[in-house]
Formats: C-alpha cells, sequence, structure tokens
C-alpha cells in the first residue's frame, strides 16, 4: 500500500505538473487568442479613430477650402468687376467720342449743304431782283431816254420855229442850249 501510496503520489504529482504544465499552455494560448483579439479589436478601434478622424479633419479641410474658394473667387470676381467696369467706361467713352465727331461730321456737312442751299437760293433770289430792277432800270432809262427825246425834239422844234420866226428870246436860247448839252 506504501507503494501504491507513492506511486499513486508520484503519479499525481506528475498529474498535477502535467495538468499545471497545460493550463499554463492553455493560459499562453488563450492569453495569445485574447491579446490577438484584443489587438484586433485595438487595431479596429484606432482604424474607426482614424477614419472618424480622418473624415472630421477631411470635413473641416473641405469646408475651410470651400471657404477659401469662395473668398478667392470672391476677390478674382471684385477685381475683373473693377477691370470690366473701367474697360466698359472706357469703351462707352470711345463709343461716344466716336458718336461725337460722326455726329459732328455729319453736322459739318449738312451745315455746307445748308450753307451751298441757302448761297444757291439767296444767289437765285439776288440775280432775279438784280434782273429785274435792271429790267425796271432799263424801262425807266427808256422812258427817260423817249421823254429826253420828246423834249429834245420839242425844243429842236421851238428852235426851228423860234430861228425861223425870230422871236426867241436870249434866257430862251440857254435854255435850249442846257437841254442840248444834258446840264438841265
Amino acid at each position: 500500500h506504501v507503494r501504491a501510496r507513492s506511486e499513486g503520489k508520484a503519479q499525481r504529482s506528475r498529474f498535477l505538473m502535467f495538468r499545471n504544465s497545460i493550463i499554463c499552455l492553455q493560459s499562453l494560448y488563450r492569453g495569445g487568442v485574447v491579446r490577438s483579439a484584443i489587438k484586433r479589436q485595438a487595431d479596429a478601434c484606432t482604424l474607426i479613430q482614424a477614419t472618424w478622424r480622418m473624415y472630421a479633419q477631411r470635413r473641416i479641410f473641405v469646408d475651410q477650402r470651400s471657404a477659401v474658394l469662395k473668398i478667392q473667387a470672391a476677390w478674382r470676381m471684385s477685381r475683373e468687376r473693377g477691370r470690366f467696369i473701367a474697360l466698359r467706361q472706357a469703351s462707352i467713352r470711345i463709343q461716344a467720342e466716336f458718336r461725337r465727331y460722326n455726329c459732328q461730321k455729319m453736322f459739318t456737312v449738312k451745315r455746307c449743304a445748308v450753307v451751298a442751299i441757302q448761297a444757291a437760293y439767296r444767289g437765285s433770289v439776288v440775280r432775279r431782283n438784280y434782273l429785274l430792277k435792271r429790267e425796271h432800270v432799263i424801262q425807266i432809262q427808256a422812258l427817260l431816254r423817249a421823254y429826253k427825246v420828246r423834249q429834245l425834239a420839242s425844243v429842236f422844234r421851238q428852235f426851228r420855229d423860234g430861228f425861223v420866226g425870230g422871236e426867241l428870246s436870249l434866257s430862251q436860247a440857254f435854255r435850249i442850249s442846257d437841254v442840248l448839252h444834258g446840264r438841265h
């Protein structure tokens, strides 16, 4: 019985040692499994956190970039609008000057045409008046010459009659002489 007991004790001690080593191996294995699970969970947590941080940072970046682009677009629009307004004002000024030049040129042409028409009309009126006056002057001259001729003829008749009859006075002779020489 002692032998069985000692053998039982030895076997029990071997069993306990074997069981402890198996428990140690199981513990190591389970620890490794748990550690790998924890590592996987930690990696997954890290990945989730990194993804979330990336998403949050990306949102912040996109918002900032959008704000920067809006500011740049507004500044560029303001700068280009200023250039456009200056260019438009310059083109309006050029167009106004060109229109003014064209209007002035057309006014000058029309004025010259009006002056030419007025000159032609006034010239025709003056010529018509001149011809009419000339015709009247010629008629008056003709009437005056006819009157003088009649008067001269009358004087000649008187002279002839008086000279022949001998009744011509000295004053009548001077008067006849004045008429003949055009001093009357």
